[in-house]
């Protein structure tokens, strides 16, 4: 494993790198090529599965480890296998239960190291879910096999969501929304910036070597805790808070100016360009 990069750019996919539609704009794989040439170290960083993410991977020829399933997973590619997880306990299939019985409106998928098991789907899902994700469909849950990395719940009524994250067997694990009708359940004991750290020692790299940009909550604390962070202009205000700079949204290629001045931090060992 070559351990000589010069930064770490850890970058979400959906809403960051690639619009809603799951375009990339050109010139943003143009400038990600270009920092990688400069010694930056690509990450993705996103909440799909290894199967939705190697699609982008392939396209911006990174074929190094991304972190998966929004921080429960580091997936080598090469390797085809995890490297790192952190799964949740069988007894998440209870709230599980909880919702296909109260909430018949709400999508259920189960991901695992081993598949994606369907639940529940709704027109939600159809629609605006990343197709490679679909997974099989079952008809209960004692079908899912394998250790649990993340659960994802969808719905047109975010009432519905909010209502399903107060069950009480949801302890033991972060309830998070990741965009206003997708919900992402992980381990309390993970997140992105958890994997990050787990990342970084795998790389003998330190935070302050790291860039990060993100688009939803389920980014927040990756954002926080790399050394400087960028965030898309239509993002939840209380994000833009909390990241460095500003960039246009995906539609406008905004990732482009990022990976731009983390190459200029390679080159020149420092950042030159002012805080917004």
């Amino acid at each position: 494993m070559n351990k000589n990069f010069k930064s770490v750019f850890l970058s979400d996919i959906d809403g960051t790198l690639s619009d809603r539609n799951f375009n990339i704009h050109p010139k943003v794989i143009a400038a990600a090529a270009a920092y990688m040439e400069s010694g930056g170290l690509l990450v993705l960083s996103t909440g799909r599965a290894p199967v939705a993410t190697e699609q982008v991977a392939r396209l911006m020829n990174i074929t190094h480890p991304c972190i998966v399933y929004s921080g429960a997973g580091i997936f080598d590619f090469i390797r085809g296998r995890l490297l790192w997880s952190s799964p949740m306990g069988e007894e998440v299939l209870a709230a599980v239960q909880y919702v296909l019985d109260q909430y018949t409106d709400v999508s259920v998928q189960v991901f695992t190291d081993v598949g994606i098991y369907l639940l529940q789907s709704n027109d939600i899902l159809d629609q605006k879910a990343v197709r490679a994700e679909r997974g099989i469909r079952i008809p209960e849950v004692s079908f899912v096999k394998g250790r649990i990395l993340k659960i994802l719940l969808t719905g047109a009524d975010v009432g519905d969501l909010e209502r399903c994250g107060t069950w009480p067997v949801w302890r033991g694990t972060t309830y998070r929304f990741a965009s206003r009708h997708f919900v992402e359940v992980v381990s309390e004991h993970t997140d992105k910036s958890v994997a990050m750290a787990e990342l970084l020692r795998l790389y003998d790299m330190n935070l302050g070597q790291t860039f990060a940009a993100g688009d939803a909550m389920t980014d927040y604390t990756m954002l926080v805790s790399s050394g400087y962070s960028f965030v898309p202009a239509n993002a939840p205000e209380n994000l833009k808070k909390a990241g460095d700079r500003i960039i246009e949204i995906p539609e406008q290629g905004g990732m482009a100016a990022a990976f731009q001045m983390a190459q200029e931090y390679n080159e020149k060992g420092e950042i030159l360009w002012e805080e917004q």
